[in-house]
């Protein structure tokens, strides 16, 4: 599943509203990190916020394939660090 722009986002990551659940990050952009699938188990939602360009989509895809139970939240700047800093 693929979400695009803030309207998913904005009720989850708010600067004054804590999720309650941890981020993890890939450390770069790795469609089946090795740690993934024991997440998957955990039963909790997993999102993953690759960056919104070729390799990005490329990852969120074969992410998304491959654990079809994983949403994609793609950016509508070029990442997730640039969508926080246009945030007024």
């Amino acid at each position: 599943m693929y979400q695009q722009g803030f309207s998913k986002i904005d009720s989850h990551f708010s600067p004054t509203r804590s999720l309650g659940e941890p981020c993890i990050s890939t450390a770069g952009a790795r469609p089946n990190p090795p740690w993934l699938a024991s997440l998957i188990l955990s039963g909790k939602p997993i999102y993953c916020g690759f960056d919104a360009d070729p390799t990005g989509d490329e990852m969120a895809r074969a992410m998304v394939e491959t654990h079809p139970i994983v949403t994609r939240l793609r950016p509508p700047l070029k990442d997730w660090n640039e969508v926080l800093k246009a945030r007024p």
